[in-house]
This record gives C-alpha cells, sequence and structure tokens, in this order.
C-alpha cells in the first residue's frame, strides 16, 4: 500500500514519483494527442509549437511534472501539518493528474505550479507577523496565473479571506494584494497590444461537445470521490486535536477547497470543461489525513488501485 510504504521507506517516496512521471509521459511518444483549447491566442502559437514535436513535449512535460511534484513536497513540508518530511504529496498529484488522459505540456500545468506557490504563501500568514510581503506576493502570483485564464482572478477571495480570518482587518495589506494582481496583468496586455501581431484579445472558453463516458470513467469518478471524501473525514478528526496554528492552515485549505471545487463545477456546467487545478488544495487534504491517522487502510487502498486503473487507461484507450 502507497501510504504505509511511504511511511515506512523514505527512499522509495523519493524514486518513486519520478518513475510514475516518466510512464504518464510515455503516451506523448506512443499516441496522437487530441487538440487543446486554450484561453488566449498566443498560448495556441507558443504551445503548440512544443507538443508538435514529440520529443520536446516530452521532455518539458516531465520537467514539469517533476517540478511541480518537488514544489508541493516542499510546500507541505515546511507548514505544521506533518512533524516528519513525506514525499506523499508528490505521488497523490500524479494520482490525481492520471484521472486525465490528455497529459502534456499545457498552461495548466504551469499554473498548477504558480498556484502551488500561491497555496504556500497564504498558508505562512500569521496574525503577529507583518503581512504585507505576503501580501504583494500572492497578489503577484494569481495575477501571473490570470494571465493564463482571467477568470482566475475570482480566487483573490482565496487571499482576502484568510487574512480577514486569521488577522484583524488591515486595507493597506488588502489594497497591496489588488496592486499584486493588477501588474502583471498591465503588462501582460501592454506587451500583447505592442508587439503581438494579431488583436488584443481578453480570453475565452471554449464550449467543449459533450463527453460520452464509459464505464471506466465512472469508477475513476467514483474513487477520486471517495478520496475526497475520506481526505475531509479524516482532517476534521486531525482538526480537532491540534494545535491553533495547525488549525489556520487546514481553514486556508479548506477555503482553497471551496473556491477551486467551485470554479471548477461552474466551468463544467457551463462550457463542459474540466480545470484541473482543484486537485492542488485536495493533494494537501488528503495528505494531512493520510499521514495524521493510523486507519489509512482504505484511502491507501483507493490511491494504489487508482494509480493501477489509471495508467492501465492511458495505455488502452
Amino acid at each position: 500500500m502507497i501510504i504505509k510504504l511511504y511511511k515506512s521507506n523514505i527512499t522509495i517516496g523519493i524514486i518513486l514519483p519520478p518513475i510514475i512521471a516518466i510512464i504518464l509521459c510515455l503516451p506523448i511518444l506512443i499516441y496522437e494527442q487530441t487538440a487543446i483549447d486554450y484561453n488566449f491566442t498566443w498560448q495556441k502559437k507558443a504551445f503548440e509549437t512544443i507538443t508538435n514535436t514529440r520529443i520536446l513535449d516530452f521532455i518539458l512535460t516531465l520537467f514539469i511534472l517533476i517540478l511541480n511534484s518537488t514544489t508541493i513536497v516542499k510546500s507541505f513540508n515546511q507548514t505544521s501539518l506533518f512533524s516528519k518530511t513525506t514525499y506523499l504529496p508528490a505521488i497523490i498529484y500524479l494520482i490525481f493528474l492520471s484521472y486525465f488522459q490528455n497529459i502534456h505540456f499545457s498552461p495548466i500545468l504551469i499554473v498548477h505550479f504558480l498556484f502551488i506557490l500561491l497555496i504556500n504563501q497564504v498558508l505562512s500568514l500569521n496574525k503577529s507577523d507583518s503581512a504585507i510581503h505576503i501580501s504583494f506576493k500572492s497578489g503577484l502570483i494569481l495575477g501571473l496565473i490570470s494571465c493564463f485564464g482571467l477568470y482566475y482572478s475570482a480566487f483573490i477571495f482565496m487571499i482576502l479571506i484568510p487574512m480577514i480570518l486569521i488577522r484583524t482587518i488591515n486595507i493597506r495589506e488588502l489594497i497591496i494584494v489588488l496592486l499584486g494582481l493588477l501588474i502583471p496583468l498591465v503588462y501582460f496586455f501592454s506587451i500583447h497590444y505592442i508587439f503581438i501581431d494579431f488583436p488584443l484579445d481578453f480570453g475565452s472558453i471554449s464550449i467543449i461537445n459533450n463527453t460520452q463516458y464509459q464505464l471506466l470513467d465512472y469508477v475513476k469518478i467514483l474513487t477520486l470521490t471517495l478520496l475526497i471524501i475520506l481526505g475531509f473525514k479524516m482532517v476534521i478528526v486531525f482538526n480537532k486535536h491540534n494545535s491553533l496554528l495547525a488549525k489556520k492552515q487546514i481553514l486556508i485549505l479548506v477555503i482553497s477547497s471551496i473556491a477551486t471545487m467551485s470554479l471548477t463545477i461552474r466551468l463544467y456546467l457551463g462550457y463542459n470543461l474540466i480545470d484541473t487545478i482543484f486537485i492542488i488544495p485536495l493533494i494537501y487534504i488528503i495528505s494531512i489525513g493520510s499521514t495524521s491517522s493510523k486507519n489509512d487502510t482504505l484511502i491507501s487502498f483507493l490511491l494504489s488501485i487508482t494509480l493501477i486503473i489509471n495508467i492501465v487507461s492511458l495505455f488502452f484507450k
């Protein structure tokens, strides 16, 4: 079982994620990749240049998967949510990503990296210390994320609400968050307008044709739902018997989960589009639940069987 393996053998925790990342990237070299709908015209030009070259697509996809995995591990281990160093978030990230068939170098993987950095900043909020630098960095990262999709700017509340709940209301800090958000967007649209040879656009969301789900897809939905429910159930138990700092960090992760899942549901209902950004805060939630509970057999089984099913389905489409 994956969780017991990670708790007992840290060497496996280091070796296994790169191996799984390579396996997830192999279909790039084997199969033709389906077309992606991009939010901005520049994304289509930039990313299709890469994805049209399989070996380059494979190398960059593998690089960003390993980068995201190591970044979320580092972020998780910097919190007070688990006393030991663990590489479990890396494997959960890759398992969650394996749910989605079309894995290759794309804007969403870069958004994942930036969103991990954003959560890391918000998790470092403290009632006693000044939040000026955190406010600006959080707003700046969110601004960069919004350059890949303007609807991500709605996550401003994911920063403001924890700041208001954890700290006393400070108008200057809230304004600095907004300033940090606007700076990348101003530069982005200015560069777009001056240097790019096609008209300035503010992005779009393409309506995707309804997908015909098969039995395996419903199994995946069921396992994902069970993992989410078990993760939150374990976190609730963990939250009752922990420090005030840990409770604040869990509150931030719950707010982040609600925000990302709300966006995902809205995009799915409106455009039949699944945005995988919702998996990032859930990785923290499930990692907390898995590492804090001795009764982890069921969630460990689900993670293991999900990884096997998803990898098999990648190669037998």
